[in-house]
């Protein structure tokens, strides 16, 4: 998910000389839908663009196995480019690949696959103060975020489990180095080789990414965060809203925890009256009421 910190995992194992990366590349999400069944806008017509590729496809030897062959040689030709030398790894890291689990392992299926977990709590706390500068106006742009991320990213995980490592992001700030260890022992490479301090003192290009970690010089651990910003009634309703739509595997599998205690603790959680918060909850259910209808006339979701 967004907001799991997949920024500071990223600028920490990038200090291994047997991996590189590029801040967040994107690459693998338009070409995952260029043949799928969801729809796509487009100013030459997608609907025409996706019978065709589908026709050569199936005119291909191996048809998709061949076609995968060839995204992959498309992605590896940009991943060398964006290598020096002696990596072993190029590390793409692009928090809403968690839609394209599947395609992903179709294209590459010796890849390896690091699962980043965070509580959700502390998550929908750093959309707030990170994406909306602490308000929750028009929150409802992260819905897809929100209703599809955690269950996509659990799905994903146990059909790919046997392949993949887990990694929480409480584990990886409260105990670095033992996390480090498992990492380098599941991409088989030297664990000495890993330099934390190197993390903070190396830049990355590009406009994607957490720019508070990138700017910052070492490892921020801020328990209960979700408490300072949970301040306000609409705040705790969209936050027990969400919890409620993730699967109650998601908080027993990554959190070691119950679903319905994560409610009650977020239910008892003191807050203030805030009519600011609740003029923008009112907005954040109308526009939900009106994408509602809108997908029930002119399927609106395809389009999303």
């Amino acid at each position: 998910m967004p907001r799991s910190g997949s920024t500071l995992l990223q600028k920490i194992l990038t200090t291994h000389p047997k991996i590189k990366t590029h801040n967040e590349t994107w690459l693998m999400l338009p070409l995952a839908y260029w043949h799928d069944k969801k729809e796509v806008q487009s100013i030459f017509g997608f609907n025409s663009f996706k019978l065709a590729l589908n026709d050569v496809i199936e005119s291909l030897p191996n048809k998709e196995v061949t076609y995968n062959e060839i995204v992959r040689d498309f992605y590896n030709s940009i991943y060398t480019k964006l290598g020096a030398s002696g990596e072993v790894y190029f590390l793409d890291k692009t928090p809403r690949y968690y839609f394209i689990i599947d395609f992903i392992n179709k294209v590459y299926p010796d890849a390896k696959f690091i699962f980043l977990t965070r509580d959700p709590r502390e998550i929908y706390a750093s959309y707030i103060t990170s994406f909306r500068d602490n308000s929750i106006y028009r929150f409802d742009e992260f819905d897809r975020d929100f209703n599809n991320g955690y269950n996509l990213l659990l799905q994903g995980y146990n059909k790919y489990k046997s392949k993949s490592l887990h990694i929480s992001y409480e584990d990886l700030i409260n105990n670095t180095s033992t996390e480090l260890e498992i990492i380098s022992k599941y991409l088989e490479i030297n664990f000495n080789n890993f330099n934390i301090e190197d993390a903070f003192n190396e830049s990355q290009l590009g406009h994607m990414g957490d720019k508070k970690i990138r700017d910052t010089n070492k490892i921020l651990t801020n328990k209960d965060n979700w408490k300072n910003v949970l301040n306000s009634y609409p705040r705790k309703v969209l936050l027990v809203n969400m919890i409620n739509n993730i699967d109650d595997d998601y908080f027993k599998i990554f959190l070691s925890q119950r679903k319905d205690k994560v409610i009650k603790d977020i239910k008892s959680h003191y807050i203030n009256p805030n009519l600011k918060d609740l003029a923008n909850m009112v907005e954040i259910y109308f526009v939900r009421f009106v994408k509602y209808i809108l997908r029930k006339t002119i399927h609106y979701k395809d389009y999303y």
